[in-house]
């Protein structure tokens, strides 16, 4: 069994907005290096950009030393739907939920009532953010944050907080 392993995505004719840890179109050259028994967590966002449909994640897995000797492949089918679509879904019921999480520069929320505001904390407690009438299928801005962890208030009309949620902002370049 080969020593280190590195992870890279395979990219099409014409590049997606990717953010990895090995990106040579962005100039991004640090794979992720991994000794015998290691392991890491893998976390991946699709931005569809209001385009549906279907199609084929793949992730391929190579000796660092021999690029040609494959150790595994992960495949991932992903559906993705529009905003108005997933609204549809959320009115069907569920619980509310954040996504994705951790986030690289949006999030979405999905299944929620209606809400006045959204407003997000730091673990200081202080306000670093708020979104006034938030509508389903809105996306929220959080790239720019400094990465951490961060409680979303969702917030009624009426200014009672209905729930909160932890917020993961996170980075994933060296």
């Amino acid at each position: 069994m080969p020593g280190r392993v590195r992870f890279v995505i395979k990219k099409p004719a014409t590049p997606p907005s990717v953010t990895s840890n090995y990106d040579p179109f962005q100039g991004v050259l640090a794979p992720v290096v991994l000794e015998a028994g290691e392991s890491f967590d893998l976390f991946f966002t699709i931005s569809p950009y209001n385009t549906t449909g279907q199609s084929k994640v793949e992730i391929v897995f190579r000796d660092i030393d021999r690029p040609d000797n494959i150790l595994g492949t992960a495949s991932f089918q992903v559906s993705l739907t529009d905003a108005e679509d997933t609204a549809k879904l959320a009115e069907l019921g569920g619980r509310i939920k954040v996504y994705p999480n951790p986030v690289h520069d949006r999030f979405f929320l999905t299944n929620t009532p209606e809400l006045g505001r959204i407003d997000i904390y730091n673990t200081l407690g202080r306000k670093v953010r708020s979104f006034d009438n938030p509508q389903p299928g809105d996306s929220f801005l959080a790239g720019d944050l400094p990465q951490g962890v961060y409680l979303l208030h969702l917030v009624d009309r009426n200014g009672k907080v209905v729930r909160t949620l932890r917020l993961l902002r996170r980075d994933f370049r060296p």
